[in-house]
């Protein structure tokens, strides 16, 4: 099981997810599974000479075969017996549950119907009470349904013809007329009958949970289903947002169990809420779906948009411009098999646009306002990988210098240190472009000779120049037939003004990333200077306070910590702390700060953040004596304590403590908290945390705000 995908449009790359099962093994059954018949002979083979070692024997009588897709339609033969079973009408059974080659759900449906017809046609005889005959219904029968259900998803009208016969039944006990509503079987206030859709419900959502949730096996399947059904329907979204009833059945029961789902209100996916789940189910490169602007008639022009990859208006538009491609254009940016203009194209092109006075198509204002800034990756010459020179020859080779464009045509590998391939020169044709716009694709024609000719013999009807792979991109074009005697023209596939814009913002990404790389390479690994620019930005942190943290590196620190909520402006609560820092047996000066956090009502979320401060502005490998109020301390203590990954998310301020926990782990830090009560803590409770309080309101107007909180 594999699949390839784009998660995004513009992107060359594709990904691949894979999983592979070579066998399955249950007590003494064996099943093997392999994409052709020789893989599976080869695999017999290991298996047999297994069976030999351990003297096993195994009866090919009972062999059953499952081929799908098979053009050759050869016997398996194995120890001269030709294998029977093959394609079983019937199906194969695998643990209880029938499986056919081609996934015919009819077979689980008459298997479930059988065992109903089977329960019924013995109650029937039976004398038993209605009671009775539910709560048989509810033990026996619908455990063994339930698993059943693991092979197939139902519909709803589906469930409610296999539960006919015994509602039937129930209201034959009750001795109730037949017209009487089913909801009264199902009520658990009366007799409680389980039934078969809601049943599936329960055990569909359940499922769904693990198999995303659950194993690195399980979770992998799940992915690759979950990619392909968008790719099966052709949709930029996530099948769980589109899984409605219309599109039942499509053969795989995560695609079934999302509809069914899906029909009553329930979603695996929130992406409006959760924006992050978009970079795993969605499709991205757009805003504007194509669906959007066919609707109705998308479903008719699928397959046509398909193999063409488009999804999303941006797709059918100049990267650089409001105007739409033409489809040669189109079919060369993307890489495209040449074909017709399709309909669709047609379509779409008649209801975003409008010609302008040089019968160019300018997409409308409300696409120009929502069309996505998204644009495909644009590989550098440098990046693309050397092809023929019949390609080559097809290949336009182009970059900015100054305000003017150079074209060249790849002609020969060079030995210069700096430029290893050569171009010839091409320069627009100035008779032919005296008419021709910007928005259209310039007439080239050969350079005669010009002041960037390397040639020797500058006499020459051809002119070469060195290729800028730096700052060049490639893309194709064509050869225009002219009359005998007149030069060759080339065009490209791409209009004069996108090829400017494209490479002048080439030009400047690259740049760019010149500025950055000589800014990185100016970087020292000598430890002083690390330090010093580390000092530097703790400095600016703290707003230039005078004591810089140089003077606390290997000492044994003392931390204290105080806090106090006042209203503050707005009618709001603001939580003010203060930060007192001392090197114990040192003559350093203590380190004051104050911080101030706006709209907070939790004492301890105030502390939790005053810590992580002190935490963050203190050295590496120090010791910490944490000195604050006995509460807040047995807190932390207690925390720390719990041991259970679980019972620590019960903690409404998780998120902080665990950042704590992680950051006193890569400063290599220890943090004392003393929460009994000692002479030192009665101190502090009493006479400190006081004296903190009193200083915090004095000079609560001057103190800054450090954090915006919501809470």
């Amino acid at each position: 099981m594999d699949i390839e995908y784009k998660q995004n449009v513009w992107n060359q790359e594709l990904t691949r997810k894979e999983f592979f099962v070579n066998a399955i093994a249950f007590m003494d059954d064996m099943t093997i599974i392999s994409k052709s018949r020789d893989g599976i002979m080869e695999m017999l083979e290991i298996c047999h000479s297994f069976y030999e070692m351990n003297d096993i024997k195994a009866n090919p009588k009972k062999y059953e075969v499952i081929r799908i897709n098979d053009n050759e339609n050869k016997q398996l033969i194995i120890n001269n017996t030709v294998i029977l079973k093959m394609n079983s009408v019937k199906g194969n059974r695998f643990l209880g549950i029938f499986f056919t080659h081609d996934n015919k759900r009819q077979k689980h449906i008459e298997k479930i119907r059988e065992m109903i017809k089977g329960f019924v046609k013995i109650m029937s005889r039976k004398v038993l009470t209605d009671k009775q005959t539910a709560k048989l219904w509810n033990i026996t029968l619908i455990p063994a349904i339930e698993y059943q259900l693991l092979g197939v998803v139902l519909s709803k009208k589906e469930a409610e013809a296999l539960m006919i016969p015994f509602n039937t039944l129930m209201k034959h006990k009750s001795g109730m007329p037949k017209t009487l509503p089913n909801c009264i079987i199902y009520d658990k206030d009366l007799y409680g009958v389980k039934n078969i859709y809601n049943l599936q419900l329960e055990c569909i959502s359940k499922n769904i949970m693990y198999m995303a949730n659950g194993n690195e096996n399980l979770s992998m399947i799940f992915q690759i289903q979950m990619k392909s059904l968008p790719y099966r329907f052709w949709t930029s979204q996530c099948f769980a947002e589109i899984a409605t009833e219309d599109k039942f059945l499509t053969k795989t029961y995560i695609g079934d169990a999302l509809i069914i789902l899906g029909i009553n209100n329930i979603r695996i996916c929130d992406h409006e809420g959760r924006k992050e789940l978009k970079i795993n189910h969605r499709i991205e490169g757009g805003n504007i779906r194509i669906e959007e602007i066919l609707e109705n008639s998308y479903n008719m022009h699928k397959k046509s948009l398909q193999s063409c990859g488009v999804l999303f208006v941006e797709q059918l538009m100049e990267p650089y411009t409001n105007r739409l491609l033409k489809w040669t254009h189109f079919i060369r940016y993307n890489e495209s098999t040449p074909r017709i203009e399709p309909n669709w194209f047609r379509t779409v092109k008649q209801q975003i646009s409008i010609e302008d006075k040089n019968n160019n198509r300018i997409v409308v204002d409300d696409i120009k306002i929502r069309h996505s800034d998204d644009k495909k990756r644009i590989l550098l010459r440098k990046d693309i990988e050397q092809k023929s020179v019949k390609k080559s020859n097809k290949e336009l080779i182009t970059w900015n210098l100054g305000k003017n464009i150079i074209y060249s045509i790849k002609s020969k590998r060079s030995r210069h240190k700096k430029y290893d391939e050569i171009g010839r020169h091409l320069v627009e044709d100035r008779d032919l472009n005296i008419d021709n716009e910007d928005d259209n694709s310039p007439y080239l024609v050969d350079c005669k000779g010009c002041e960037y000719n390397i040639g020797r013999k500058f006499n020459k009807e051809k002119c070469f120049i060195y290729i800028e792979k730096d700052v060049a991109t490639t893309f194709e074009g064509r050869n225009e037939k002219m009359e005998a005697g007149e030069n060759k023209i080339f065009k490209p596939y791409m209009t004069r003004e996108n090829i400017y814009r494209q490479n002048e913002l080439i030009k400047q990404n690259v740049t760019n990333n010149r500025y950055i790389e000589i800014d990185s390479n100016m970087s020292t690994d000598e430890e002083e200077d690390i330090i010093d620019n580390c000092l530097k930005w703790l400095e600016f942190v703290i707003e230039n306070r005078i004591r810089h943290m140089k003077q606390f590196i290997d000492k044994e620190i003392l931390l204290q910590i105080g806090m106090i909520i006042q209203k503050g402006d707005e009618w709001s609560l603001d939580g003010m702390f203060a930060i007192e820092i001392f090197a114990k047996n040192s003559s350093v000066e203590k380190f004051n700060f104050e911080g101030k956090l706006k709209m907070v009502k939790n004492v301890k979320k105030v502390y939790i953040i005053a810590l992580i401060v002190a935490i963050i502005i203190l050295p590496y490998n120090i010791s910490i004596d944490l000195r604050m109020d006995l509460d807040i301390a047995e807190w932390l203590t207690k925390y720390s304590e719990i041991g259970s990954t679980r019972r620590e998310l019960d903690d409404n301020l998780y998120i902080y403590l665990n950042f704590l926990n992680t950051i006193l782990e890569l400063k290599n830090m220890t943090l004392k908290i003393s929460h009994k009560k000692s002479e030192v803590m009665e101190d502090m409770q009493e006479i400190k945390l006081p004296a903190l309080k009193k200083e915090l309101i004095k000079c609560k107007d001057s103190i800054e705000e450090i954090l915006r909180n919501t809470v």
